[in-house]
């Protein structure tokens, strides 16, 4: 299997309120697809946290609707723990 699960944070939403939802694409840096969020939910400081599948090696730094026609990309990382802050 070339892909693992993965904890994901994503940024807060924009003034448009968009937020992530399950089915869409992780990008990296470069727009290849890494991944696909399985899961999203809220977290406590207006950040949403989810998990999803990511390809081995890769550093999604976006997410974005898998059929947008113009993508509205929001900033993802991937943490150690979906449910515990993570200092950096």
């Amino acid at each position: 299997m070339n892909r693992q699960l993965a904890a994901l944070r994503f940024d807060p939403p924009g003034p448009d309120g968009v937020a992530p939802a399950p089915g869409w694409v992780l990008l990296d840096g470069g727009g290849a697809e890494v991944g696909e969020v399985t899961s999203v939910a809220g977290g406590a400081d207006g950040a949403a946290l989810g998990l999803g599948f990511v390809r081995r090696g890769g550093a999604p730094s976006k997410t974005v609707p898998r059929d947008a026609e113009i993508p509205l990309p929001l900033g993802v990382e991937i943490r150690q723990s979906a449910f515990t802050t993570q200092e950096t």
